[in-house]
């Protein structure tokens, strides 16, 4: 009688039970290895009914894959690729759009009052994780910088999509406390837009500071999309406000305009109203300004649920445009 293993992989157990055989017997898989078993149709004749000498051959088979299990290595595993940046550490735009139908624009709001902010960028590839560049933007106070994805990649110096990314994703931080951003999908045939913001929250963060805000705000520069803020009183008595302008590329004051909401009652101020207001005539390149709400009643509380609504008036459609996400630090 003579027996060989099938396909063991390392020779030394091919010769555990050594010799050869025809037929057959068991197939199976362990610890990564096949494993198959034969023995000859001679054997089973000779053999058969000899109790004993099967059970001899049983215990051999339990050795066999005691010593397989004890020493064989594990079968290979597919590599899952590591991803080059850790989003732990980042406020995420994502997905962006960077198409000539539909092209993403990021806008940039430094909420705070007294100092200029810094946002730092990382472009990342979808799936693979990888940096494509780094980059940083700029905000003087009180300003709103808006940039396409287009300018985002040209000044981190982005290559074009390669080893099968389909997507770029916007990695930022700021350590500054009243940084604060926006998404907004532009389609340049059709001339429709929208905010796309996806907000984080995470533990930390000042949420209460992006309240009272409302960034870009169309000027009369931009015709057939009027901006219009909306300002709800929930209190039981009337309340004044008032309305900080400031022109959102440069941060510099424009002026304020007052407003008096009755109790549980919802006010608007367009933007032909602020500027008839301020006298304000903006200039060519004045296409955006940035409002701050306050309360005078209420110096270090908001008491008004704020709304920023663009109106399509081709459509006569509102479109809100309300949310300001936080950014990491």
């Amino acid at each position: 009688m003579e027996w060989r293993a099938l396909q063991l992989g390392p020779a030394a157990f091919g010769h555990l039970i050594g010799g050869k055989s025809a037929g057959y017997f068991d197939h199976r898989v362990v610890s990564g290895y096949q494993v198959g078993f034969g023995y000859s149709d001679e054997f089973s004749r000779e053999y058969q009914g000899e109790l004993g000498r099967l059970s001899n051959m049983s215990n051999i088979f339990r050795t066999v894959f005691a010593l397989l299990s004890m020493l064989a290595l594990p079968a290979r595993a597919e590599v899952e690729r590591g991803q080059v940046v850790d989003g732990n550490l980042f406020t995420i735009i994502a997905p962006t759009y960077n198409s000539a139908r539909n092209l993403s624009y990021i806008r940039f709001f430094n909420t705070n009052p007294d100092a200029a902010s810094t946002f730092s960028i990382t472009v990342v590839g979808s799936p693979s994780g990888q940096s494509y560049g780094t980059t940083t933007v700029a905000a003087p106070k009180n300003a709103s910088i808006q940039l396409s994805l287009t300018d985002i990649l040209s000044r981190a110096n982005a290559a074009a999509l390669n080893s099968g990314d389909t997507n770029y994703s916007i990695y930022m931080r700021n350590p500054d406390t009243f940084s604060a951003w926006q998404h907004v999908l532009f389609n340049d045939q059709n001339r429709f837009f929208e905010n796309v913001t996806i907000c984080q929250f995470f533990s930390g963060a000042l949420h209460t500071r992006v309240i009272p805000i409302v960034g870009n705000m169309h000027t009369s520069r931009i015709g057939g999309y009027p901006s219009e803020i909306t300002v709800h009183n929930y209190t039981n008595a009337t309340r004044s406000y008032v309305a900080n302008v400031f022109d959102s590329t440069t941060g510099a004051s424009l002026g304020s305009v007052p407003l008096s909401v009755g109790a549980n009652t919802t006010a608007r101020l367009s933007t032909d109203s602020i500027e008839q207001q301020l006298n304000f005539v903006p200039s060519a390149s004045q296409f955006h300004m940035n409002v701050k709400l306050g309360d005078a009643s209420s110096p270090t509380e908001l008491t008004a649920v704020i709304g920023h609504n663009v109106i399509n008036q081709e459509f006569n459609a509102a479109l809100n445009m309300t949310a300001w996400c936080r950014v990491k630090p």
